[in-house]
């Protein structure tokens, strides 16, 4: 699947997650998105929501997976992606505010135990 079609997919899971009626719908939508989360290209795809989405619940899965993502207790993160975390600015428009600043902070703070534990 392109990533275009990625994009509009995650969308419309979002979407059907939050506004169906349907609670079989629903639960089909939160299923794949728990896919979704637990997918090693998971971190790709959030930046591309955050970059090409157009959806506020869109955009809220990806800052939310990119947050579980950098708090795990295990490294699912290497170092050059935490870097590239804290680096990344993604078009902030839609995302809530709350939730960018908690995984930017995140990120930062992460990146800070990492090299803690290294010096050590």
């Amino acid at each position: 699947m392109d990533e275009e079609s990625e994009v509009i997919r995650l969308e419309a899971l979002c979407k059907e997650l939050y506004e169906s009626q349907d609670a079989g719908a629903r639960a089909e939508a939160e299923k794949a998105l728990v896919s979704f989360q637990n997918s090693p290209e998971s971190l790709g795809k959030c930046q591309r929501l955050l970059d090409r989405g157009n959806s506020p619940y869109a955009q809220l899965l990806a800052t939310t997976t990119i947050t579980k993502l950098i708090s795990r207790s295990t490294q699912t993160l290497n170092l050059g992606q935490r870097i590239d975390i804290r680096n990344y600015r993604p078009h902030l428009s839609l995302v809530p505010a709350q939730a960018s600043t908690v995984c930017c902070a995140r990120a930062g703070h992460s990146l800070l135990s990492h090299h803690q534990a290294w010096l050590v």
